[in-house]
């Protein structure tokens, strides 16, 4: 899959997680989970920075669109090359999970991510499993701790980034432990940059790690994995 470029995309970002209310907005967040989730305004910008770089193929869902059913029922009708999520990840301990959590996250599965209206629901790796993305070139999870799971019997951890990987997806991009809001956004930007260059998704990672490598500690740049 080394070979594999991107052509049109779905980017979700600039979620807002509570659309009876006004979105609560940290000066400097992580996308990681607390018990209020804070509006992250880097992934706004972020999912408009490559609308700007793939102007006439790029579909954004954004604000109260960024629903679950949304998502769902959009990638059950049409085909994307690659499919970006700019938001909040939330990996529990199956010890932090109460009884009724527990059964709506399907026999313990603990790692999703948070969209529009979470009080209807997070998107759980369980049911991103339940779906067909063979025709996905790249899903990228700008996120927290995505490539982070609990620990499933006979499967080892288990994350949000491999539910999209055994959905079918040829490459899944994730992180795996807290990042920046805001060096989330450069580290996007300069990614789906190499890709509008014409490089390939494994050639756009690399050029990406190195770039940050140079600039940043590992703290920042090492969190980026892709899987192919």
């Amino acid at each position: 899959t080394s070979d594999l470029q991107v052509t049109n995309i779905l980017a979700l970002g600039g979620i807002n997680y509570y659309c009876n209310t006004l979105p609560a907005t940290a000066e400097y967040a992580y996308r990681n989970s607390t018990d209020t989730l804070v509006y992250l305004p880097g992934t706004r910008i972020e999912v408009e920075n490559i609308k700007s770089k793939f102007p006439s193929t790029t579909t954004l869902l954004t604000g109260c669109d960024a629903t679950k059913e949304s998502l769902l029922k959009i990638l059950n009708q049409q085909t994307f090359s690659a499919v970006h999520i700019s938001t909040h990840g939330v990996v529990y301990n199956k010890s932090e999970i109460k009884d009724a959590e527990y059964l709506y996250l399907k026999s313990g599965n603990a790692a999703f991510i948070a969209l529009s209206n979470v009080d209807q629901g997070y998107l759980s790796a369980y049911e991103i499993t339940n779906h067909h993305l063979e025709n996905v070139n790249l899903v990228y999870l700008s996120a927290c701790s995505s490539g982070i799971g609990p620990n499933m019997a006979g499967n080892g951890l288990f994350s949000i980034g491999d539910s999209f990987y055994a959905a079918g997806a040829k490459n899944v991009l994730y992180t795996l432990w807290d990042i920046p809001d805001d060096f989330a956004t450069k580290y996007a930007d300069m990614f789906y940059g190499e890709l509008q260059a014409g490089q390939t998704i494994l050639k756009a990672f690399e050029k990406s790690q190195k770039y940050f490598s140079a600039k940043y500690p590992p703290a920042f740049w090492a969190a980026f994995r892709l899987i192919e």
